[in-house]
């Protein structure tokens, strides 16, 4: 289970959240961010999967940052370890009648990656209060989509992104399938890397 809490950031007066499980911390992304997230989205072995795949620079990130933490529709998170240390992103976006959409998602590190899925369902179900949702992943990302199967989500169908020239696969959860999925092993997992 995720403990939270509210805290202020201080650069935009802006109440932000944090989330805490047993090997990860989901913060509030804020501009002070913005080098982490570049250097992890401008790694190769990560950026083939983006929706963008030019190299960002820190003045793009720092714009696109500006831009969307002013949005009402959306919850963006750094994942980091018990370190504090920045191993990822990951967000609830498009929020609207219910439903959102999981995005955004990066991880460098196994534990997790697996941790912070959990926790994001906990959040979008539990804390949100939404009914459905839903991702859309790179078809190529078999990892990652495989990873949400064992979630919960089920398979919706593909779609072609013209932007980014990728076939997506789309993938859906209702808040009924979450409360009634079996999340035991998952859960015995992340504890067992719990220190």
């Amino acid at each position: 289970m995720i403990t939270s809490e509210i805290w202020m950031n201080f650069f935009n007066t802006e109440m932000k959240k944090q989330f805490k499980g047993k090997n990860t911390i989901l913060r509030s992304v804020t501009e002070e961010d913005a080098a982490a997230i570049i250097e992890m989205r401008n790694n190769p072995s990560i950026n083939r999967f983006l929706s963008s795949s030019k190299p960002l620079t820190i003045e793009d990130q720092l714009a696109w940052l500006r831009k969307n933490l002013e949005a009402t529709d959306q919850h963006y998170f750094m994942i980091l370890n018990l370190n504090e240390i920045p191993v990822g992103t990951i967000s609830i976006y498009n929020i609207k009648n219910g439903s959102g959409e999981f995005g955004r998602y990066v991880c460098t590190q196994a534990v997790q990656a697996v941790e912070s899925e959990r926790m994001i369902l906990q959040i979008a179900f539990e804390e949100i209060g939404l009914k459905y949702l839903y991702c859309r992943t790179a078809e190529s990302n078999e990892a990652v989509w495989r990873q949400h199967l064992r979630f919960g989500f089920t398979d919706c169908g593909n779609e072609f992104d013209p932007q980014t020239n990728f076939d997506l696969h789309v993938q859906g959860i209702t808040q009924e399938a979450y409360q009634g999925f079996n999340y035991t092993k998952i859960d015995q997992l992340i504890a067992r890397f719990a220190g």
